[in-house]
């Protein structure tokens, strides 16, 4: 997705979510005086709302899973833990059995939600390997970028920048290039020898999911 213009501090993206399956171009990217500027590249909405619920599936059924092995008094589900919760107690043989069970069936479906969250984690990363944030001019302090798994917020004003992740996954997080010797977006950058590329710890740093993820639907904002 390409944004350009002629308006507000010289066009692009100012304020809102924009969301792109595969990359983004813009003029400048946030504002002096804007806090709520996100960009998701490499993400489908629909993907990203499936993560996110078996992300909370997961926790939830973490949550019931300790609550109730706390109330049983069990440290753990084994059986040698489960026979000496009884042998405490034996006239409650029965309940502790019967909810032994039904906490059991929860530790099977975190276990289920955790794999399939596995699982559609590493599909993300795969297909945003060569998506990337490409920003001509000013790419402002303080704007939220995803990048398939990866999530970064902007801590300086940039110039000239790319934003994109390790296609071999031998860096973490989202990496920084200066566009002027970039390749064409899509296209993995050539690593000459002895070549250094810019830390993404320089003028990023990792938000809290909470910050820099986007929960609402695709919204664009140009000016």
């Amino acid at each position: 997705m390409k944004v350009e213009g002629s308006g507000g501090s010289g066009g692009g993206i100012i304020g809102g979510e924009v969301w792109s399956l595969h990359g983004i171009t813009s003029k400048n990217i946030g504002s002096a005086r804007s806090t709520t500027t996100t960009l998701v590249a490499g993400l489908d909405p629909d993907v990203f709302d499936r993560l996110q619920r078996l992300t909370q599936a997961a926790r939830q059924a973490d949550t019931l899973l300790k609550n109730l092995t706390k109330s049983l008094g069990l440290s753990s589900l084994s059986p040698e833990a489960v026979r000496d919760a009884v042998a405490r107690n034996p006239p409650k043989k029965n309940v502790i059995l019967h909810y032994v069970k039904k906490a059991s069936q929860l530790e099977e479906a975190k276990k289920k939600h955790v794999e399939q969250k596995n699982v559609l984690a590493t599909e993300i990363q795969d297909a945003s390997r060569n998506a990337s944030i490409d920003v001509p001019e000013i790419a402002h302090a303080r704007v939220s970028m995803r990048i398939g798994n990866e999530i970064t917020q902007t801590r300086d004003d940039l110039q000239n920048v790319r934003f994109y992740i390790d296609p071999k996954d031998e860096k973490p997080g989202v990496l920084m290039m200066d566009l002027s010797g970039a390749p064409p977006p899509g296209e993995a950058p050539a690593k000459e020898e002895g070549e250094a590329e810019a830390s993404p710890s320089d003028n990023t740093e990792k938000a809290p999911p909470e910050e820099a993820t986007p929960s609402d639907s695709d919204a664009e904002s140009e000016s």
